[in-house]
C-alpha cells in the first residue's frame, strides 16, 4: 500500500507541468529608444507563481528575473542585455516563462511566445550642403537610418525658427538671409543645423542635433564692362565685384552660355575686386561661331569652393556697334 502511495505521488509530479498553462508576454511600447523605456509583462493564468524569469531568444541562459512577472528595462540596458551595440533599428526578440509551487516542487511552465522589442538609438544626423544651380544651396539631413517621419533645419541661434519641408531642403541666398534673420554681408557664413524625429508609440521623439554647417552666400551681382582696341583688335573684359570682406575671388566669363575664361581678381584702387581678360577679335569670333551668341557675362565664386557661384552680371551685346572690329578673318575672295 505505502509503495502504491509513493509510486502515485510521483505520477502527479510528472503530470503536473503538464497542466501549468503557457503564459503570454506582452511588451510595451513594441519601439523604444536608448533613452527611454518598455514594460515586458508575463501573464501568468496560474495562481500561485512564484517568480517569472525573461531571456533572449536563442540565449536561454541569460535569463532576468521577477517576482512579479513584470520587468520595466530603459532602452540602453535592453542593449546591454544583448550584449550588442545598435547602430540602426534591432528587434530583440524576449520570451518568458514562470514557475509555480506545487507539492513542495517548482513546475516550471511552457515558454511563451516570443515578443519583439525594437531598439532604436537616435544618433544625430548628418548635415551637408551642395549647390542646387547657380545662387541657390541643397541642404540634405541624413538620419542614421531610413523610415523617419520628419526633418527640420534651423539657422543656429534660431531655433524655434524651423523649415521641415522633408530631409531635403533648397533655399536661394534671398531666401537663406530672409530665413536667418538679419541681413548678411556676401562671404559671411550662416550656420544651419537640423535634427529628425520619428514616431514612437504616437509620440515623436526627437534626435540629438547636428553638428553647425556653414553657408556662404554670393547673392551681390558683378557689374560687367566691356571695351575694345580697334588698333589690336582687342577687347577688355572686366568683371567687378563690390565686397566690404577681403576674399580670394576668381570669375568666369562667358558667351551666351559657354564659359570661355576662368581670371583671378585683382583689389582696384576702390577697394573692390576686378578680374580682367583681354580677348582677340579671333578668338571671340571661333567662339560665337560655335555658341551662335554675341553676349558676354561673368560671375564670381571663392578660390576655396569653385562649385559656389554668384549671380550672373547683366549681359553685354558685342554687336551692332563693335561688328565691324568682329568681322571674321580676312579670307582669299576673288572679284
Amino acid at each position: 500500500m505505502a509503495l502504491f502511495i509513493l509510486v502515485s505521488f510521483h505520477l502527479i509530479l510528472q503530470v503536473q507541468p503538464q497542466n501549468v498553462p503557457q503564459p503570454e508576454l506582452s511588451v510595451s511600447p513594441s519601439v523604444v529608444t536608448e533613452r527611454g523605456s518598455v514594460q515586458l509583462d508575463c501573464k501568468t493564468p496560474s495562481a500561485g507563481v512564484s517568480q517569472c524569469y525573461f531571456y533572449l531568444e536563442g540565449d536561454e541562459t541569460n535569463i532576468k528575473y521577477s517576482p512579479s512577472c513584470q520587468l520595466t528595462l530603459t532602452g540602453s540596458e535592453l542593449t546591454r542585455w544583448t550584449g550588442h551595440s545598435y547602430r540602426s533599428p534591432q528587434s530583440v526578440n524576449i520570451t518568458c516563462y514562470y514557475t509555480v509551487d506545487e507539492f513542495r516542487n517548482q513546475a516550471e511552465s511552457p515558454h511563451s511566445l516570443p515578443a519583439a522589442v525594437t531598439v532604436l538609438i537616435l544618433d544625430a544626423p548628418q548635415l551637408s550642403v551642395s549647390t542646387s544651380g547657380r545662387s541657390s544651396v541643397q541642404l540634405n539631413c541624413t538620419p542614421p537610418y531610413a523610415g523617419l517621419s520628419q526633418c527640420y533645419f534651423y539657422p543656429e541661434g534660431h531655433e524655434s525658427n524651423l523649415k521641415f519641408p522633408s530631409c531635403q531642403l533648397s533655399l536661394t541666398g534671398a531666401e537663406l538671409t530672409t530665413w536667418a534673420g538679419r541681413s548678411y554681408s556676401s562671404l559671411q557664413p550662416i550656420n544651419v543645423i537640423c535634427y529628425y524625429s520619428v514616431k514612437i508609440s504616437d509620440r515623436q521623439r526627437l534626435s540629438p542635433h547636428s553638428l553647425p554647417a556653414p553657408v556662404i552666400i554670393l547673392d551681390k551681382k558683378p557689374t560687367m564692362t566691356v571695351s575694345h582696341d580697334e588698333r589690336r583688335q582687342e577687347f577688355r573684359l572686366v568683371c567687378e565685384v563690390s565686397l566690404s570682406v577681403g576674399a580670394d575671388v576668381g570669375c568666369d566669363f562667358y558667351l551666351g552660355d559657354e564659359k570661355i575664361k576662368w581670371m583671378m581678381s585683382q583689389r582696384t584702387r576702390s577697394g573692390s575686386l576686378a578680374c580682367n581678360f583681354t580677348a582677340h577679335k579671333d578668338f571671340l569670333w571661333s567662339r560665337m561661331k560655335s555658341e551662335k551668341s554675341r553676349e558676354v557675362s561673368c560671375d564670381y565664386s571663392l578660390n576655396s569652393d569653385q562649385t559656389v557661384h554668384s549671380p550672373l552680371s547683366d549681359s553685354h551685346s558685342l554687336t551692332p556697334a563693335l561688328y565691324t572690329v568682329l568681322t571674321p578673318p580676312s579670307e582669299n575672295t576673288t572679284a
